[in-house]
C-alpha cells in the first residue's frame, strides 16, 4: 500500500541519514580522502540493507517533527563516531606536541585524511590510531551502534545539556590520553635539556647548539619506539570501552 510504502521509504531515509552522521566522523571512513559522494552511496546502500530487515520508523505528525526526526538522527550518527574519533585526535595532539619538543615541528606535511597541515609524527601517530581502531574490529561496533534500534528508536534521540556535558568528559579523557602518551617523551626530553645545560656551564668549550639538536631528535625517537606498544596498549584500552560509551550515549532519548 501507499502508507506501507511511505513508511519504508521514511525508514530507510532516517537509517541512511544517522548513517551519513556515522559515516562523515569516523575513524579511517570519515577521513577527506574518501569522497563524499561514495560516503552517501555507502551510507543509503547501508540504510537500505538495515530497512528491509523489518525496522520501522514512526510517521511524523508534522513536517516540523519529520525534520527534528532527521536531525537527531544526523547527530546520533556523527556523536557515534565521535567518540573513538576523540580517541584518535588525541594522538595527533601527542604527536604534535612530541614533535615540538624534539625539533621536528617544523617538519610538517598535510594530512589528506584532515586536509591539515599536521607534523609527520602526528600523521604517524594518527595511521597508527585509525589502523588499531579497523584490527580491533572498531567500525563493526560502530556498524552495530548504527543499527541498535531496540536501544535507540528511529528519531528517538534527545540532544541536550547533559549530551553536551557527555562529550567535554570524552574530549577530557582524549586529552589525558595524549598527554599519557607524551609524557614520558617530554620528561625524558626535559631531563636531557636539563643535562645539556649543566655541560654548558661545566665544559663552556662544548658547541651546544651542535649536539643538542640531533640528540634531542634520537633520544626522541628512542623513547617513542621503547614506549610504542604501551601506546598501542592505551589505544586498545580506550577502544574495548566504546560499547559502554555507546551506550551512555543512547540513554539520552526522548
Amino acid at each position: 500500500s501507499d502508507q506501507f510504502d511511505f513508511l519504508f521509504l521514511w525508514t530507510w531515509f532516517l537509517i541512511s541519514t544517522r548513517a551519513t552522521g556515522l559515516l562523515i566522523a569516523a575513524p579511517g571512513i570519515g577521513s577527506q580522502e574518501i569522497p563524499a559522494t561514495a560516503k552517501m552511496l555507502f551510507s543509503f546502500i547501508l540504510g537500505f540493507a538495515i530497512a528491509i530487515s523489518g525496522v520501522q520508523a514512526t510517521e511524523p505528525a508534522t513536517a516540523v517533527d519529520g525534520v527534528l526526526m532527521v536531525v537527531s538522527e544526523f547527530l546520533l550518527g556523527w556523536a557515534i563516531a565521535f567518540i573513538p574519533q576523540l580517541i584518535v585526535s588525541s594522538l595527533s595532539v601527542s604527536g604534535q606536541v612530541i614533535s615540538g619538543s624534539i625539533g621536528l615541528g617544523f617538519a610538517n606535511l598535510i594530512d589528506p585524511s584532515i586536509g591539515q597541515s599536521v607534523s609527520i609524527l602526528s600523521r604517524v601517530q594518527i595511521m597508527v590510531a585509525t589502523l588499531v581502531f579497523l584490527l580491533i574490529d572498531g567500525h563493526h561496533v560502530l556498524i552495530r551502534a548504527l543499527a541498535g534500534f531496540e536501544g535507540m528508536p528511529l528519531g528517538g534521540f534527545l540532544p541536550s545539556f547533559q549530551l553536551a556535558d557527555f562529550l567535554l568528559v570524552r574530549f577530557a579523557a582524549s586529552f589525558e590520553l595524549g598527554v599519557i602518551c607524551a609524557a614520558p617523551i617530554l620528561v625524558s626530553i626535559l631531563v636531557a635539556q636539563f643535562v645539556l645545560g649543566l655541560l654548558t656551564k661545566s665544559v663552556p668549550q662544548v658547541n651546544i647548539f651542535i649536539i643538542s639538536l640531533p640528540l634531542t631528535i634520537g633520544m626522541g625517537l628512542y623513547i617513542l619506539a621503547f614506549t610504542f606498544p604501551g601506546i598501542v596498549q592505551n589505544l586498545v584500552d580506550e577502544y574495548r570501552l566504546l560499547p559502554e560509551l555507546i551506550g551512555q550515549l543512547f540513554l539520552f532519548r526522548a
